[in-house]
């Protein structure tokens, strides 16, 4: 007969632990830190898999102190005489592609 009393006694000395401690001492477990990071790792992954479905935009910007005689390129004048004085020579080019279809490739990779 003294087992369920001293069970009962045991269980309303018993101290009640919140909500935030129960959290505070599950995040210094290392087994669920590792979980969560697996998690956030995996999160990472699917976002990374996603990316080149997703639009590409490409942006080339150059500047050359160049004389006149700099070599030509296909599509573009040259607005400078032959010479060895120097100019300042800008020059940009943005492209924006999309993937439309590689056959299923990209997204079971």
């Amino acid at each position: 007969m003294m087992l369920p009393a001293a069970t009962l006694l045991l269980a309303l000395t018993a101290r009640t632990v919140t909500l935030d401690e129960a959290e505070r001492a599950a995040a210094q477990r290392p087994d669920i830190r590792q979980a969560d990071a697996a998690v956030a790792a995996g999160v990472a992954r699917d976002e990374q898999a996603r990316a080149p479905l997703l639009p590409q935009v490409k942006l080339d910007g150059l500047y050359e102190r160049t004389t006149g005689n700099r070599a030509q390129k296909p599509g573009r004048t040259n607005n400078y005489p032959n010479s060895w004085q120097t100019y300042n020579w800008f020059d940009g080019q943005a492209s924006v592609t999309q993937l439309l279809w590689d056959f299923g490739q990209t997204p079971n990779r």
